[in-house]
């Protein structure tokens, strides 16, 4: 039911929401805009930070496009898809998967934040398949 309650309103996300890229492009304007009236930087200027700044995170940004892919292919490995359907199976109602998904998502926090980002949605998946009234029950 919500579900099909769910797809009437996907034609928003589909067509009136703008893709993130759009979102990026529209900030950096308002940044540089911002930047030229607050600051007694000239507009060559504002390209040149902007240019070197850009270049100095992308050592971030890789790190952590790194961390998310090989967290991703650990937690999709088989070892960890098996684990994680036994652990899935251990609860009977909705308030143990819950209590189930907290638990297993903040040990996998104490390893890695990213592996946990990745771990929840598939452990919530497979809880989901398990147990019985888990998404109507909120």
């Amino acid at each position: 039911m919500l579900w099909k309650f769910s797809k009437r309103f996907q034609f928003a996300a589909d067509r009136v929401i703008p893709n993130s890229f759009v979102f990026s492009v529209i900030l950096t304007f308002i940044v540089c805009i911002l930047a030229l009236v607050f600051t007694s930087a000239g507009g060559l200027d504002v390209v040149k930070y902007w240019y070197d700044g850009l270049w100095s995170m992308m050592t971030f940004a890789f790190q952590m496009t790194i961390m998310v892919v090989i967290t991703s292919a650990v937690a999709k490995a088989p070892v960890v898809e098996k684990l994680l359907s036994r652990i899935a199976r251990v609860p009977k109602t909705p308030r143990s998967a819950y209590l189930v998904l907290i638990v297993v998502t903040c040990i996998a926090a104490y390893i890695n934040w990213a592996f946990a980002t990745i771990l929840a949605p598939i452990l919530s998946m497979y809880l989901s398949k398990n147990v019985k009234n888990v998404i109507s029950s909120l």
